[in-house]
C-alpha cells in the first residue's frame, strides 16, 4: 500500500516561486505547504484503506508512544484543537482502535489507549511517512538535516504560550 502518483497538475515552479518571493507569509506558507505534500498523498490512502484521518491518526501517533494520555494531552502534543481531537478519539474508540478509561487523578478526564487492532493501523501508515520523510529530507545533507531540526525544535520549544493548542 503505497501512495499512488498524483495525477493532478502539479504546479510549475515558477508559479510556485511567485508565492514564495511574495513574503507573504514566507515561513509560514513554506511549512504549511511542505506539510501538504509530504503527508497529503499517505492521509489519503490511510482515510480510503482504513477510514483513518489526519488528526485520528495524529491521535494514534501519540497514544502509540506513550498510553495514559487525555484528550488535553493529545491537543498539546498535536497542536490540534481540543473538539477535533474528541471527534477523532471518538471515531477511534467507534472502529476499536482506542480505548478510554477512567483517570484516577481526575473525574472528568479519560485516559487513553490503543488496542492491538489501532497499533496494527498505526504500525501500517507510520512506515508510509517514514518514506515520505526520508524523500523530502533526502535533498539536504545531514549537516542540513541536523540544522533543520535544531531550528524546529527551537520553534517547538517556546514557552510563552505561542504554540498553544487552538
Amino acid at each position: 500500500m503505497q501512495p499512488e502518483p498524483s495525477h493532478e497538475r502539479m504546479p510549475r515552479m515558477n508559479e510556485l516561486q511567485t508565492i514564495l518571493r511574495s513574503k507573504a507569509l514566507g515561513a509560514g506558507y513554506r511549512i504549511g505547504y511542505l506539510s501538504n505534500v509530504f503527508s497529503g498523498p499517505v492521509y489519503k490512502v490511510a482515510e480510503k484503506e482504513y477510514g483513518i484521518h489526519r488528526p485520528m491518526f495524529a491521535t494514534l501517533f501519540c497514544v502509540s508512544h506513550m498510553d495514559n494520555l487525555s484528550a488535553t494531552d493529545v491537543c498539546g502534543m498535536t497542536g490540534i484543537g481540543k473538539n477535533t481531537i474528541s471527534r477523532a478519539i471518538a471515531r477511534l474508540e467507534k472502529k476499536a482502535c482506542l480505548k478510554r478509561r477512567p483517570d484516577p487523578d481526575d473525574s472528568r478526564s479519560a485516559l487513553l489507549e490503543v488496542t492491538p487492532a489501532g497499533r496494527r493501523i498505526f504500525e501500517t501508515i507510520l512506515p508510509l511517512l517514514q518514506a515520505r520523510e526520508k524523500a523530502m529530507l533526502g535533498t539536504l545533507t545531514r549537516a542540513e538535516q541536523k540544522q533543520l531540526f535544531a531550528l524546529f525544535d527551537k520553534l517547538i520549544a517556546r514557552d510563552d504560550g505561542w504554540s498553544k493548542a487552538y
